[in-house]
C-alpha cells in the first residue's frame, strides 16, 4: 500500500514519501494505519527522513490515493471514472498549483475530471480539449460561458504563452489588449497612481498579448463573457513590391468584426497603397467613420504609437517632443521603467528630464485624462 501510494505521489510532488505504520500492534493491523509524512533527502544514497506534514502535502497524498483507485479499480473496464475536485489551490503555493496543473491535465490522468478553482495558476497547463466554463454575476443574476481551450496545432510553440496570460483574464469583468511589455508597465503604473477605487481595481486587467497577436484572445474572452478593450499602434508595413500595407488598421478592423452587432456590416479591410508610411497613417487618422466605428467597440488606434501618444498626453512639442520620443524607443522596456520610477535624468537630456521632473507628481492624472488613453477612461469607468 505504502509503495502504491508513493508511485502516484511522484506525479505531483517527487520531494517527500509517505511511511505507514500502526497504531497498535495487535489487533486489527489495517483498521489503524496512520499516515506519517516525511520530506525525502538523499546522505550517502540513503534517504534521511525529516516530519513533515502541512495541509498542502496532505492534499497531494489524498490525489495520489485517488489517482490510484482510479487506475486499480476492478470495475474501471466497465465503468466510466469521473473525478470531482473543488478549489485544489487551498494550502498550496503557486509553484505547487502549477505543478498541479501539469499533472491533471497531462494524457496520463483521468480526463472526466471536473475542477472548481479561483487560480490562474491551475489553467496554466491546461489540454487543448479542455472546456473553461466561466460563472459571473450580470445584473443581479448568475450568468455561465464557455470556451472549449483548443489551440490550433501550428501554434504549439505558444500555447503556454496564450494560456498563462490568459488565466489572468478569467476572474475580472473588463480587460485592456495592449502589444507589450512597455504598455503592460505603464497602464498597470496608472492604474496604481491615479485615483481609482479599490474595489474597481480588482476587477480590470491590463493584458500583453506579446506582440500583435490579438485576436485569438479576443474571441476566447468575448466568448467568455468579459469586456475587451483594444490598444494598438497605427502600424504600416512595406512590402516587397513598392506599396505598403496598413497593419494596424487592418488589425482593428479584424477586431470590429468579431465584435460587430449582428445587425452590423462586417468593415472591410484595406487594400496595399503605393503611398508613404507617413500619407496612409494621416489618411486613416482622417477616416472619421472607421475611427467611431472603432471606439463604439472599444477598439483603440494611436495616431502613430505608444510613445508619440505619451509625448502629446505630456504636452510635449518640438525637439523636447522628438527628443523625448526617441530615448524612450532606444531601449523601450528598460526606459519605460525609468520613466515611471522617475529616474529621468538617466534616458532623456536635461531639458526633458527637467520638465518632467516639474510634472511629475501629475503625470498619472494627465495621461488618464488624455484623448490619447480613452482606453484607460473606459477600461476605469465605474
Amino acid at each position: 500500500m505504502e509503495n502504491n501510494i508513493n508511485t502516484h505521489l511522484e506525479a505531483f510532488d517527487e520531494t517527500y514519501k509517505v511511511k505507514l505504520a500502526s497504531k497498535q500492534s495487535f489487533g486489527d493491523f489495517h483498521s489503524h494505519l496512520d499516515f506519517f509524512i516525511y520530506d525525502s533527502e538523499l546522505s550517502d544514497g540513503e534517504p534521511n527522513l525529516f516530519p513533515n506534514s502541512g495541509d498542502g502535502r496532505k492534499r497531494k497524498v489524498m490525489y495520489a490515493m485517488i489517482n490510484y483507485l482510479l487506475n486499480h479499480s476492478q470495475d474501471i473496464d466497465r465503468k466510466i471514472p469521473i473525478l470531482l475536485i473543488e478549489e485544489p489551490e487551498n494550502h498550496l503555493f503557486l509553484s505547487s498549483q502549477i505543478e498541479l496543473s501539469q499533472t491533471v491535465f497531462s494524457e496520463d490522468f483521468n480526463k472526466y475530471l471536473f475542477l472548481v478553482t479561483h487560480s490562474p495558476q491551475l489553467f496554466y497547463k491546461i489540454s487543448n480539449d479542455s472546456n473553461l466554463i466561466r460563472l459571473f454575476k450580470k445584473n443581479g443574476n448568475i450568468i455561465a460561458k464557455s470556451q472549449t481551450a483548443i489551440v490550433n496545432e501550428r501554434y504549439n510553440s505558444t500555447k503556454n504563452i496564450l494560456v498563462e496570460s490568459l488565466a489572468h483574464c478569467l476572474f475580472v469583468e473588463r480587460v485592456l489588449l495592449v502589444e507589450g511589455p512597455s504598455e503592460t508597465v505603464l497602464f498597470n503604473w496608472i492604474l496604481d497612481n491615479a485615483n481609482i477605487s479599490t474595489p474597481l481595481k480588482g476587477k480590470i486587467y491590463v493584458l500583453n498579448v506579446v506582440g500583435v497577436d490579438f485576436k485569438r484572445y479576443l474571441k476566447v474572452l468575448l466568448d467568455l463573457g468579459i469586456e475587451v478593450i483594444m490598444k494598438t499602434d497605427n502600424d504600416v508595413k512595406k512590402n516587397r513590391n513598392p506599396t505598403h500595407s496598413a497593419i494596424g488598421f487592418n488589425r482593428c478592423v479584424e477586431a470590429f468584426n468579431l465584435k460587430k452587432d449582428e445587425s452590423e456590416s462586417l468593415m472591410v479591410k484595406m487594400d496595399s497603397s503605393t503611398l508613404g508610411k507617413e500619407e496612409i497613417k494621416c489618411s486613416i487618422n482622417a477616416d472619421i467613420v472607421s475611427m467611431n466605428k472603432f471606439h463604439s467597440k472599444n477598439i483603440f488606434l494611436s495616431m502613430i504609437d505608444l510613445e508619440h501618444d505619451l509625448a502629446d498626453a505630456l504636452s510635449l512639442e518640438g525637439d523636447m517632443k522628438s527628443s523625448f520620443i526617441t530615448d524612450l524607443q532606444g531601449k523601450k522596456y528598460h526606459n519605460m521603467w525609468s520613466f515611471i520610477s522617475g529616474i529621468f535624468d538617466e534616458v532623456f537630456e536635461d531639458n526633458v528630464a527637467t520638465y518632467l521632473s516639474s510634472i511629475k507628481d501629475t503625470i498619472p492624472e494627465k495621461i488618464l485624462e488624455d484623448n490619447n488613453f480613452k482606453c484607460l477612461k473606459v477600461l476605469t469607468h465605474e
